[in-house]
Formats: C-alpha cells, structure tokens, sequence
C-alpha cells in the first residue's frame, strides 16, 4: 500500500499505520461540530435579536423593504445574465439544433457522447417542442 491510497482523514491513517508497523492505534475521538456553548450562544443571540427584527419588520425599514437593495439585486442578477449570455454567444453555442434520430426535428439540448451544452429555454424551442415540429 501507498502512502496516496489513503485519505487525508483520521480513520485513513490509522488503516496505513497499522499496515506498516502492524501497531494498533486506539479509538478516535472526534468532538462534535457545535458545541453545547455555541448552541446556547447562538440561542441566546437569537433571542435578543427576534424583538428589534419584529420592531423593524412592522415598522417597515428592513433590508427587504429598501428600494436600493431591490435595484443592487436586480443589476447583480442582470449583469450575470448577459455574462452568461455573451460567454454562449462568444464561444458560438447553439440555442437550438436538430434532433439526432429525427433531423426535421428541433431540440434545445442534446444529450450523449461528447454533448456538455445546457438546455436551453426560448420561447421559439418551447413552440417547437408543444406543437412536434
């Protein structure tokens, strides 16, 4: 056995080490992700924080409730859109091509040996589609 047959993990090198000296580690001991101090921590934050969230939320001045938040989101989701867009352009992607067992058939996507594109949606492959053309 390699050294590059085992993982990084604790069980993983104990199994390597006891194949190469035949001695026996003990039992791993593995302290749970959040401890019984986090839990009540964050309990305890939570409950401070819900009555200023409730006073905020009634009174209407949350995040959700500023216009410029809504605009940052709506450029951020845009700008990512036509990024997308242009990268598909760019590299000359087709938006539609022809069905591989029927050629007088349209498809959005493909799927097989050597096809990674997307599928992808337009209204002209929706129609084609539902009407079997």
């Amino acid at each position: 056995m390699e050294a590059s047959d085992f993982s990084r993990l604790a069980d993983s090198m104990a199994d390597f080490i006891n194949s190469r000296t035949k001695f026996s580690v003990g039992p791993i001991y593995r302290p749970p992700l959040i401890s019984k101090k986090m839990i009540m921590f964050v309990f305890v934050v939570i409950l401070i924080w819900v009555p200023y969230f409730m006073k905020k939320l009634i009174s209407g001045k949350t995040i959700l409730h500023n216009t410029s938040t809504w605009m940052a989101g709506a450029i951020f989701v845009y700008f990512f859109s036509v990024s997308g867009t242009m990268f598909n352009i760019i590299r000359k992607m087709p938006m539609v091509m022809s069905d591989r067992q029927n050629p007088t058939k349209w498809c959005s996507s493909t799927r097989g040996q050597g096809c990674s594109w997307e599928p992808r949606v337009s209204p002209l492959v929706s129609c084609t589609q539902l009407w079997d053309f």
